[in-house]
């Protein structure tokens, strides 16, 4: 299993760190737990899976569009940089 992850995590490229823990057992996966990561990135997985389960109660579209203002942009953030056809608005499916 820890080889699978490492090669997805190589595949993937970035930084990327992991920690896992049944609760259950006790068991524990840690990956680059030295590394030092922002907390944007972990704010990311609550937001996320809050969206897809929007978007299986199809209370959502991912075709959706949001607004966004340059006061939403933080620093290091190539996603919103990287729109300028769409300035000020994104899909759901993109975010």
């Amino acid at each position: 299993m820890e080889l699978l992850v490492e090669e997805l995590i190589n595949l993937i490229g970035g930084k990327v760190g992991i920690y896992a823990e049944k609760l259950s057992t006790g068991n524990k996966y840690i990956y680059n737990s030295q590394d030092i990561f922002a907390s944007a990135s972990v704010i990311k997985v609550p937001i996320l899976y809050l969206l897809y389960e929007h978007f299986f109660a199809k209370k959502f579209n991912p075709k959706d569009f949001v607004n966004y203002s340059e006061t939403d942009i933080v620093d290091d953030s190539p996603f919103f940089e990287s729109l300028p056809a769409n300035k000020g608005k994104c899909s759901l499916y993109d975010v």
